[in-house]
C-alpha cells in the first residue's frame, strides 16, 4: 500500500481510516523496531537500551514507546553495537526490563 501524505475533510485532517471496526490506516509515525523484554539503564545523563543484536539506523529514530505507554520524543545515538543511547524527558520511570518500540517520523 502506498503511503498517504495527508487526507483532508474541509480544514480537518483525517488521521485514521476504518472499515467497520477494523483500523486499516493511520497517519502516525512508522515502526522501525520492536524488542521485547530488554534491559534499560541510566548512563551518563541518558539511558541505554539493549537491542539484542538487531540492526537499526539510529539516525532515523525520533520516538520511543516503552511498555505500551505514550510516544516519547527522543534523541538517539549508538556508541556500542547492540546498545542504543537515548536522551529525552520522562524516561527515568522505565529503568529495568522493558518492551520497547522505536519509531521514525
Amino acid at each position: 500500500m502506498r503511503d498517504r501524505v495527508r487526507i483532508m475533510l474541509g480544514s480537518r485532517e483525517i488521521v485514521k481510516r476504518y472499515i467497520g471496526d477494523r483500523l486499516v490506516w493511520s497517519s502516525g509515525p512508522s515502526l522501525l523496531l520492536e524488542v521485547l523484554n530488554t534491559r534499560m539503564w541510566q548512563y551518563w545523563g541518558g539511558y541505554n537500551i539493549d537491542i539484542k543484536g538487531n540492526d537499526i539506523k539510529v539516525a532515523a529514530i525520533r520516538y520511543v514507546q516503552l511498555n505500551n505507554s505514550r510516544l516519547i520524543r527522543i534523541q538517539a545515538d549508538m556508541y556500542n553495537r547492540g546498545v542504543i543511547y537515548l536522551t529525552g524527558t520522562n524516561l527515568r520511570e522505565y529503568i529495568g526490563t522493558v518492551n520497547v518500540k522505536f519509531y521514525r517520523e
